[in-house]
């Protein structure tokens, strides 16, 4: 391939060609639009006609049976279930404190890399949110030693991949790379975190870009129910209160100089852990992080903590309004454990029958014979603190009542337990399905990380898999009479409020509260 023939491609197939432009403007706003553009003739969607579906009569032929050499009456028997091979993983602490936990897969020529610096969004300041998100999207881009356009070049160039995201309670840095590429992927890994360049136009860049993001999720009626959502478990006196990404006056607000100094209080191979997934032995590995080993000093790193804030006494409705909303979001829930405590597996073993599974309660009802939705799910959420149990739903706007009552009736129904097929009906779909969780290296990294962060045993997945198969009815009531309360929780509803917030009152738990996007 050379340069000629791209531009003979494009000088063939593209250059002066007929095609289609698109204008896409704000309603009202046509001064906005392509110029010469003429309207698509889109009729806007009238929610109520929607919604007002006719099914048409059908009449019932005969099925003529196709033929077959074996009798497809008759269910095949039932074969050994496939078990989880838990792979063999090794541990090793550099002598500044990382701690390096791995997988040898060699099925690929393939390697997937994690590093894990604890804090996150909890080493923010309340004053002052979103300085985590901020450096994970600046410190990436570029080096002491490279432009972020050289340092990219260079990724592509091994054919790996660098990344950096922040999460509520650890910062974390992905790569991917071909095996025999890892050494020099670590190399561009270590030079990101210990030689950062903290690029000002990159910077700029990134406050703009965030500062959109939170402009856009304003309007987006998800994020609006998810982060209401969080204001009212965590409370605005802990920082999970807040979206991760910050909100428009702090993002105004973060200099270049909180991010050095986020880095400096921060970043310590003390708090750090490696996981290591793919086709590459321990040796390697361990020879590749030397300079991290030998360069990265540690110092120590006080990590934020806050109360744990008190669970709603009884369930109350918040609402947002959106106007002429064609759909409502639902959220629902309350903080209910951590994922470290005893009773976590228990408590995922009784949701997923609820809304865990595509199978649960909550879609079969909502999605499939109400059809008020393209999904409805419930689950108990991982942090090392205590964290929310959420049911969420996007309905359609004219569902929003029968939908938060639904939800709610179906919480109080499960309460009063399943019986013995249902509960075998859980048992072999979780364990069944955990011969398939770890087939990939990144899935891989996923189990290690678990491990890591919650201090689980190697084997944890064996020892759930055993809670999970001496579950017994009487358990299941126990743990879900504890853990799904639907009389104390927040129903967060965001929505068209003309229309749907006035029927909400009749739910039960006194009037609805209306909130201030």
């Amino acid at each position: 391939m050379t340069l000629d023939d791209v531009k003979n491609a494009y000088n063939k197939y593209i250059k002066g060609k007929p095609h289609i432009v698109t204008s896409f403007v704000p309603k009202g706003k046509t001064d906005l639009m392509a110029e010469n553009s003429i309207p698509a003739g889109v009729k806007e969607e009238n929610i109520k006609e929607a919604s007002q579906v006719e099914i048409a009569a059908t009449t019932e032929d005969k099925i003529v049976k196709s033929p077959s050499t074996f009798d497809r009456t008759t269910e095949p028997p039932e074969r050994k279930a496939p078990e989880v091979n838990v792979p063999v993983l090794w541990k090793a602490t550099l002598a500044n404190g990382i701690e390096v936990l791995g997988i040898q897969n060699k099925e690929l020529p393939l390697v997937e890399l994690r590093m894990v610096i604890n804090g996150g969004v909890l080493q923010d300041k309340i004053d002052l949110p979103g300085v985590a998100n901020m450096v994970a999207n600046v410190l990436p881009q570029g080096t002491k030693n490279m432009t972020p356009e050289e340092l990219e070049e260079q990724t592509e160039l091994l054919g790996s991949s660098i990344n950096m995201y922040a999460g509520k309670e650890e910062l974390s840095i992905n790569a991917s790379s071909l095996s025999r590429n890892f050494d020099k992927t670590a190399a561009l890994l270590k030079e990101i975190i210990l030689e950062p360049r903290w690029d000002t136009a990159e910077f700029r860049m990134a406050q703009t870009r965030t500062k959109n993001s939170i402009i856009q999720a304003e309007a987006q009626p998800q994020s609006v129910a998810s982060m209401l959502f969080g204001k009212l478990l965590f409370g605005t006196d802990n920082i999970f209160g807040y979206s991760t990404r910050g909100t428009r006056e702090s993002i105004e607000r973060i200099t270049l100089s909180d991010l050095k100094n986020y880095y400096d209080k921060n970043f310590s191979p003390g708090v750090t852990k490696i996981l290591v997934a793919g086709n590459v032995s321990k040796e390697q590995v361990l020879s590749a992080l030397k300079p991290f080993e030998n360069e990265w000093k540690a110092k120590e790193v006080k990590l934020n903590s806050y109360p744990v804030p008190p669970d709603p006494e009884k369930s109350r409705i918040y609402f947002v309004d959106i106007p002429g909303s064609r759909q409502s979001v639902i959220f629902t829930g309350y903080l209910a454990l951590s994922r470290s405590d005893p009773d976590y597996v228990k408590a995922d073993f009784v949701n997923y029958r609820l809304g865990g599974a595509f199978t649960s309660i909550l879609n079969q009802i909502l999605r499939e014979e109400k059809g008020f939705t393209y999904g409805a799910s419930s689950s108990f959420q991982e942090m090392k603190v205590k964290a929310p149990f959420v049911a969420a739903s996007s309905v359609r706007s004219d569902a929003t009542f029968e939908s938060v009552k639904i939800i709610r009736d179906e919480m109080e129904k499960y309460r009063n337990g399943i019986d013995e097929k249902d509960l075998q009906f859980i048992k072999n779909c979780m364990i069944l399905s955990n011969a398939l969780r770890f087939e990939t290296n990144g899935s891989l990294v996923g189990m290690l990380s678990t491990i890591s962060k919650y201090g689980l045993p190697d084997d944890y997945i064996k020892k759930e898999e055993n809670v999970i198969n001496n579950m017994t009815i009487e358990e299941h009531k126990a743990i879900t009479d504890k853990y799904i309360v639907p009389d104390k929780m927040y129903y967060v509803i965001v929505g068209d409020a003309a229309t749907q917030l006035k029927p909400l009152e009749k739910i039960g738990f006194g009037k609805p509260v209306l909130v201030k996007p």
